[in-house]
């Protein structure tokens, strides 16, 4: 009930408006940072610990139980360890040697950088030379395939990326046979194969969240039905 006459302007209105909205902003970020180091407690005690009985020499090997978060903006990386990351794995989407040495000067030192699985033998020389130059504040490589590992490996220790599928015994014995400190997870392997594989090979890093691979190869019949050529 009012009395006649009385009158609010609009832009009292639009002031109550902007700042509820703001209040609503305060709290969704404050619950959903609280959220977040839940959600880092949770893979803690979730994820798959580094397995074998050889430990690897690298820090980053050595860790267990850690939560490695890869990312792709330089900047990020300070934040990302401010927040709990225990592995900071850095990967490039811009490989051309100035790009690429100004990130690497700018990451926080300790981080891994990881290497896409179809990179030609040129850019993949180039790109070593540049990683070569930063190895002193790098701790690893994160091979994209099978064929960068040798090279790659004559810098820092080298990890098998998710681009080095190992979907059996077979294969992970063959691809832990090589000179690097550990591989990433099958996403497809059962709970039963994890008991039997784990235990006996390398350490091992699992993915619990991200993007996934669809395809590891170029002749994808889509593509070719297509005529398409390129990458």
């Amino acid at each position: 009930a009012l009395d006649e006459g009385v009158f609010l302007p609009v832009s009292s209105l639009n002031e109550l408006r902007r700042k509820a909205v703001e209040a609503l902003t305060d709290a969704r970020i404050a619950d959903f940072a609280a959220l977040g180091r839940q959600e880092t407690q949770n893979l803690r005690a979730a994820v798959t610990g580094f397995g074998g009985e050889n430990e690897p020499a690298s820090d980053a090997g050595a860790m267990r139980n850690a939560l490695a978060v890869v990312f792709s903006d330089p900047s990020m990386g300070e934040t990302l360890r401010d927040c709990g990351a225990d592995v900071l794995v850095y990967e490039p989407l811009d490989l051309h040697k100035e790009s690429l040495d100004a990130a690497l000067s700018s990451l926080p030192e300790g981080c891994m950088v990881q290497l896409p699985p179809q990179i030609s033998q040129t850019a993949l020389e180039d790109v070593l030379v540049c990683i070569r130059a930063h190895r002193e504040r790098l701790t690893g490589i994160v091979a994209g395939c099978v064929g960068q590992i040798a090279p790659a490996s004559q810098i820092l220790p080298v990890w098998a990326g998710p681009g080095i599928p190992v979907s059996n015994r077979r294969s992970l014995q063959t691809v832990c046979s090589l000179p690097i400190e550990g591989y990433h997870l099958w996403p497809e392997w059962s709970g039963e194969e994890q008991q039997q594989l784990l235990p006996m090979l390398k350490p091992s890093w699992l993915k619990v969240y991200g993007r996934e691979i669809l395809m590891l190869l170029n002749h994808c019949p889509h593509r070719v039905a297509k005529g398409m050529t390129a990458h």
